[in-house]
């Protein structure tokens, strides 16, 4: 009796391990695109392949105002974490999450401010994924008006 009690306990404490997520700060990068496109008509390539401290896949925007609901549709692995520790953070309009994902593990996170590009626009009609193909290649800002925009070719 003593060995099911205690084999429950475990599998209840593996189930309930949702692993740490860390942050990775994407903004420097982000900020120098940005100044050369605010100093220039022509878009610039984001190259979100510099990115080479950690080994990803895709990215996942998520936007404000997010729910539970809509992290566990995406089926990652480790999504709970998202869930209990960062969505009340995205109740403020100002900026979006993106999640870095290898498989289906969640590997780093980095909130990015909406005033500076927003990642929420891209593809507006389907699930918020970019592909590392799409984010080394065909990733563009453009000042629009003072404003940055983002393009995907």
């Amino acid at each position: 009796m003593k060995n099911i009690i205690l084999f429950l306990l475990l599998i209840s404490l593996i189930g309930c391990n949702e692993g740490k997520i860390e942050k990775f700060d994407i903004l420097p990068l982000l900020e120098s695109k940005v100044l050369l496109a605010k100093n220039s008509s022509k878009m610039v390539k984001l190259e979100l392949c510099n990115i080479d401290a950690f080994k990803w896949d895709k990215i996942i925007v998520i936007q404000p105002y997010s729910t539970p609901e809509m992290i566990r549709s995406y089926e990652l692995d480790n999504s709970r974490f998202v869930e209990k520790h960062m969505l009340d953070t995205l109740y403020r309009e100002t900026d979006c999450l993106l999640l870095f994902v290898k498989e289906r593990t969640i590997i780093r996170h980095c909130y990015v401010p909406l005033r500076l590009v927003d990642f929420t626009s891209i593809n507006p009609h389907s699930a918020k994924i970019i592909s590392k193909d799409l984010a080394c290649k065909k990733l563009y800002i453009r000042n629009v008006n003072s404003t940055i925009a983002l393009y995907s070719r």
